[in-house]
């Protein structure tokens, strides 16, 4: 998310980016809560394509201290980019799951 202080206003601009935030009681049709439910049920995991899209990984807790940042300390007409610094692509983000449920069985 691109946010950009003004004189009297903040705006907020989705960029259409990639970014996914994780959260506890994240709404389970998110990818992240739907692949782990979906494996503990043993239920096939909807990989789309070859899972080559890449997304962004951060934390909510993480975006909002951003925002919190930028609002105390930026500087009017600048743009500040709030990422994770943590892309994967889904078939990763697929496999990591797989493994770390079943290293939980083990």
């Amino acid at each position: 998310m691109l946010v950009r202080p003004t004189r009297d206003l903040w705006s907020a601009y989705d960029r259409h980016t990639r970014q996914q935030y994780l959260r506890p009681y994240q709404y389970p049709e998110k990818i992240a809560p739907f692949f782990i439910t979906e494996a503990i049920d043993d239920r096939p995991l909807p990989v789309y394509g070859d899972g080559m899209q890449v997304r962004d990984w951060l934390y909510v807790d993480d975006h909002a201290d951003a925002i919190d940042l930028v609002l105390h300390r930026g500087e009017p007409g600048q743009v500040y980019n709030v990422g994770g610094d943590s892309e994967r692509h889904n078939i990763d983000l697929t496999r990591m799951i797989l493994r770390l449920l079943a290293s939980l069985t083990r």
